[in-house]
């Protein structure tokens, strides 16, 4: 975040010697997009959130095939290139598109914002000959297309003054394989990143557990015991 990025959102490539060079490619993008998605959910630091949803604008708006669908290796502005690739195949680590895809689903889903996983679901569907073709190669993209079509749970929790019950929930969640799920908590740093977010109030004086699938949420519970229950 300090060296290889601007307040822009553009990524770079290299940093060594204190010299930043070459401009970052789709693969730094996605990646760093997951990257700050698991640093959110294991911190629940805002900034972590917001750095993931800037780095997603920037890499729709500079690395979207808005004709063919999917990402391109390259930004728009790269004129020393005389092809821009788009690369789908997951070789011994996944490609850039696949995360792209798997970001965005799980970025728009936990945002409530639907325009950014109908970019992941039109990626999917670029991607869907080539996986027709040979699905052993295109491992990751199929564990996002799992998210896409089975759905995934979103768990929001809305704090309360003086009841922090939900870090014995995240204590109990945390150990456990859940690939579905994911958590915000919703406080001045993240409730500004989509209106969904704003509409998610806290009901009473404890801390209030939204339980959400496919951007169908549950009734608000102060139950964190209950939640629990559902999740497992």
């Amino acid at each position: 975040m300090e060296n290889l990025s601007t307040p822009e959102g553009k990524l770079f490539h290299r940093y060594a010697d204190g010299e930043v060079k070459y401009d970052g490619t789709l693969d730094d993008y996605a990646y760093t997009i997951w990257g700050l998605l698991e640093l959110y959910k294991a911190t629940l630091e805002g900034k972590y959130l917001k750095k993931a949803l800037l780095f997603a604008e920037y890499l729709i708006k500079h690395f979207w095939d808005e004709k063919n669908g999917g990402f391109f290796l390259t930004a728009d502005y790269k004129k020393d290139i005389p092809l821009r690739k788009k690369e789908f195949y997951d070789g011994a680590i996944p490609s850039g598109n696949s995360v792209a895809v798997y970001t965005l689903i799980r970025l728009g889903r936990i945002l409530g914002r639907d325009d950014l996983e109908n970019y992941g679901r039109r990626t999917l569907e670029a991607m869907a000959p080539h996986i027709a073709r040979a699905p052993v190669g295109y491992t990751f993209a199929l564990i996002a297309l799992d998210l896409a079509v089975n759905g995934s749970k979103e768990l929001f929790i809305v704090p309360a003054k003086d009841d922090d019950s939900y870090r014995d929930l995240l204590k109990e969640i945390n150990p456990k394989f859940l690939p579905d799920l994911d958590w915000l908590k919703i406080d001045e740093t993240v409730k500004g990143l989509s209106e969904f977010l704003k509409n998610l109030q806290p009901k009473g004086e404890k801390t209030t557990y939204y339980l959400c699938r496919n951007y169908a949420c549950g009734q608000p519970t102060d139950d964190w015991k209950g939640i629990l229950k559902e999740l497992l």
